[in-house]
């Protein structure tokens, strides 16, 4: 007799790693209301349910190794400011954005909190190799902080797909792309799409900066592909039947049916002590 086919779904939820770093000598970011919107954009949209939202706060410069060494997360997103090189003038006439990111004469990279909660440089190389050593799992990360396309650079060579970017970016700018991103991540959209759907946010509500996000891909990879929400196809077991049909259960189905050992020692000793009337239900279930 042949068995039933089961369908087997491999379900694995994607994890977001939301990375949040405004030191108290950086210009105010309002880190959480982008936080908020993306969980809440997530929980809007029709596969959302297939990423843990994980958020982490004050980042220092080890939480990055630890937290990709625990969650193995597959989206990797940075909130907060990273230094501006030397040679960028202002970006815009605004006062308020030309202070996002530090010019420095140093090391590019991003700014997390140093044990006292002031700033600290993490540079590109740094960042590059702790996603060799710790983020084979990670294919996408986003850079939500001003001046991070060079950062964005240094990350392909270990990551299919960066956001970064080119200059400085409203806080308001920000939250509008994420929104529209992982909006879109969350309606089986691919990368290539929701990358679209944010900056397509960003114009919708009329923050025009002087630099929008842009989308790093290493060579030979198609963003295009990658559906992170994707269901994974289903895979049929041929599973032989238990039951032999219409003849008896013999010594050769032995393997196929046991687990009442116990009960059966006790009924056979029963029978042996003189009872005669023992009678034996099935629960089926």
């Amino acid at each position: 007799m042949k068995g039933p086919s089961l369908a087997r779904t491999a379900a694995r939820k994607h994890v977001i790693l939301f990375l949040a770093a405004n030191p108290r000598d950086t210009g105010r970011l309002a880190l959480d209301a982008e936080a908020r919107s993306i969980h809440l954009e997530l929980k809007r949209s029709g596969f959302g349910d297939r990423f843990d939202f994980v958020t982490r706060w004050a980042m220092e410069p080890l939480d990055l190794l630890r937290e990709l060494r625990e969650l193995q997360p597959t989206i990797v997103h940075f909130s907060g400011h990273a230094t501006r090189p030397a040679t960028t003038g202002p970006p815009t006439a605004s006062p308020e954005l030309a202070a996002m990111g530090a010019p420095s004469n140093g090391p590019l990279g991003l700014l997390v909190h140093n044990g006292q909660g002031d700033s600290l440089i993490v540079s590109h190389d740094a960042l590059a190799q702790t996603f060799d050593v710790v983020g084979a799992q990670v294919r996408l990360v986003v850079l939500n902080a001003c001046y991070s396309a060079s950062i964005a650079e240094a990350l392909l060579a270990h990551v299919d797909c960066v956001v970064g970017m080119s200059g400085a970016i409203h806080d308001d700018a920000a939250r509008s792309f994420a929104i529209g991103f992982y909006g879109s991540l969350g309606e089986q959209k691919s990368i290539a799409a929701a990358f679209k759907q944010g900056q397509a946010a960003i114009s919708l509500d009329g923050l025009l900066g002087a630099a929008k996000p842009q989308l790093h891909v290493r060579d030979g990879f198609d963003p295009a592909q990658l559906i992170l929400a994707a269901v994974t196809p289903s895979v049929l077991l041929d599973v032989p039947c238990p039951y032999p049909g219409m003849r008896p259960f013999t010594v050769d189905d032995a393997a196929r049916f046991h687990g009442r050992d116990g009960e059966i020692d006790d009924l056979i000793d029963r029978l042996r002590a003189g009872e005669r009337e023992i009678y034996v239900f099935r629960n089926w279930r």
